[in-house]
């Protein structure tokens, strides 16, 4: 079953990557490969080194997006971008981008990213500097983002 998923989803993809091949500069054929791509690097059906592959291809291909379309980004790509980021331990490219992502391309999730990276990283003045930002910020939080903030604002005040 497995393997049959992986020629199902690898076959999706294929098709998106020749529309892509041809016609690199269109940003609504980089946003559907980039879509195939996520979809089926977080199919669970690829090996570590495989994903890795092409979580570096997604990360080329979201750059490549960003020169025809900065503008049109949304707060989704740019999780996406941050996890694969992430994922390959490029984690200063992943705090570059977070420093200079606008409030309205961020989410919950990616704050989430960070801050999972920054307590990995066991940076406690990053972590901490994070968590007041996300504080801060107007995003709307669900029940479990509002527990987990109100967790280490206990914590950091302890």
């Amino acid at each position: 079953a497995k393997m049959e998923i992986y020629r199902q989803k690898h076959a999706k993809l294929l098709k998106v990557q020749e529309k892509v091949q041809k016609n690199s500069a269109d940003k609504v054929v980089l946003r559907e490969y980039l879509s195939g791509l996520e979809d089926y690097i977080q199919s669970g059906v690829l090996e570590e080194k495989e994903a890795a592959i092409y979580r570096e291809e997604y990360c080329n291909y979201f750059m490549k997006l960003h020169k025809v379309d900065a503008d049109g980004i949304d707060a989704t790509e740019v999780t996406c971008y941050l996890d694969n980021l992430i994922s390959l331990g490029a984690t200063q490219d992943a705090e570059d981008l977070w420093k200079v992502c606008p409030e309205e391309k961020k989410n919950e999730e990616g704050y989430r990213l960070m801050l999972g990276m920054y307590y990995n990283k066991k940076d406690k003045m990053k972590f901490f500097r994070c968590l007041k930002e996300l504080e801060e910020s107007t995003i709307s939080l669900s029940s479990e983002g509002l527990m987990l903030l109100r967790f280490w604002i206990a914590r950091r005040e302890a």
